[in-house]
C-alpha cells in the first residue's frame, strides 16, 4: 500500500502459481496410460484505491482475480469415458463502495458497496445418479450484487446493527447435461440475506457487568446444484439467537439460546448423496440449542 496523495491510497498485489498435473485410472486395466496436463503459469492480481473525501467520508474501488487449476476426475456413472479432465476456472471481481464514519469510533456509521463477478469455466463438485461424486465444468457465470451495513450506538449501553445483501446471478454456456442454456442461476448463491442485531451492556456494580444480545439472521432461497438431479430448493429461512453474560473480574457466566423459534429448513448442503434422487431428505438447521457456560481468566 502506497499513498499517492494525503487522501488517496493505492494498494496492489499479486500471486504467481506454476503447476501441472497427471492422472491415470486404476482398476481392471492396469496398463491404462498416464494422462498429463500442460504446465501452466498463472498470475492473479489485486488492486484497490481508497479516497478519503473528508474526515468522515471515503470511497473505494477494488479489483481482484482468482483461479483454480485444472485436474482429472472420474467420469459420472453412465458415461462412456472412464475419466475426464476439467478446465481451470477464473474469477474476476470489481467492487465500488462508500464508508461514512468509523463503526468502532462514531455513534452512527454506514457502509455500502456494489460488486460484479465474472466467473468462467466454473468448476463444481457434483453427484451422479448413483450418488458418486465427480468434478466438472458447468459453464460461465455472472453475479451482480449490493450489500450494506449500518451501526448505531444509541447510547453507551445500547447498540443496533443492520446488514443486508442482494444478489442476482446468471449461469450461461451450460452443457446440455446440466440444464437449459441461459435459463439457470448459480447454485448455492442466495438471492438475499439479512442480519439484525441488538447489544445492551450495563454495569450492575463496580465489579459486575451484564451484557445481553439478540440477533436475527435471514437467508434467501437458492438451489443445491445444476441439472435435474440437483435441482433441490434450499435456504429461505431465518433464525433468532439470544445471549447474556454476567461478568466478574476474573470469570463470567453466560447463557446462549440459538434458533430460538426452532426453525425447520434445508441448509446449504448435500445431505446423503445416495438418497438425493428420492427428494425426501434435508440437511436441517441446528435445532433450538441452550448453552450454559463459564469462562475464567488467570
Amino acid at each position: 500500500t502506497s499513498p499517492i496523495t494525503r487522501s488517496l491510497h493505492l494498494t496492489m498485489g499479486g500471486r504467481l502459481s506454476v503447476g501441472g498435473g497427471a492422472g491415470r485410472l486404476v482398476g481392471e486395466d492396469s496398463d491404462e496410460p498416464e494422462e498429463a496436463s500442460r504446465v501452466r503459469a498463472r498470475f492473479a492480481t489485486t488492486a484497490a484505491l481508497d479516497w478519503k473525501l473528508s474526515p468522515t467520508l471515503s470511497v473505494y474501488g477494488h479489483y481482484q482475480e482468482g483461479f483454480r487449476t485444472a485436474g482429472f476426475a472420474v467420469a459420472p456413472a453412465g458415461s462412456s469415458e472412464g475419466g475426464q479432465e476439467f478446465l481451470s476456472d477464473e474469477l474476476r471481481q470489481v467492487e465500488f463502495g462508500v464508508r461514512w464514519r468509523d463503526r468502532n469510533l462514531d455513534r452512527f456509521s454506514v457502509r455500502a458497496a456494489v460488486f460484479a463477478v465474472d466467473w468462467n469455466n466454473i468448476q463444481a463438485d457434483l453427484v451422479d445418479a448413483a450418488g458418486l461424486p465427480y468434478t466438472a465444468n458447468i459453464g460461465n457465470g455472472r453475479i451482480y450484487g449490493l450489500d450494506g451495513e449500518m451501526r448505531w450506538r444509541v447510547s453507551p449501553s445500547l447498540t443496533l446493527t443492520a446488514a443486508a445483501f442482494l444478489n442476482q446471478s446468471y449461469l450461461y454456456d451450460v452443457p446440455p447435461e446440466f440444464g437449459e442454456p441461459n435459463k439457470n442461476t448459480l447454485p448455492n448463491i442466495p438471492d438475499d440475506g439479512l442480519r439484525l442485531g441488538v447489544e445492551w451492556r450495563t454495569q450492575l456494580a463496580p465489579n459486575t457487568s451484564l451484557a445481553v444480545d439478540a440477533s436475527f439472521r435471514g437467508f434467501g432461497k437458492s438451489n443445491l446444484g445444476v441439472g435435474s438431479l440437483l435441482d433441490v430448493s434450499q435456504g429461505n429461512y431465518g433464525v433468532v439467537g439470544l445471549g447474556a453474560r454476567l461478568g466478574f473480574p476474573h470469570f463470567g457466566l453466560s447463557l446462549d439460546i440459538s434458533n430460538l423459534g426452532d426453525t425447520r429448513a434445508n441448509t446449504f448442503a448435500f445431505g446423503n448423496p445416495f438418497g438425493l434422487a428420492e427428494r425426501n431428505q434435508m440437511t436441517p438447521v441446528r435445532p433450538r440449542t441452550i448453552r450454559l457456560g463459564i469462562d475464567a481468566r488467570f
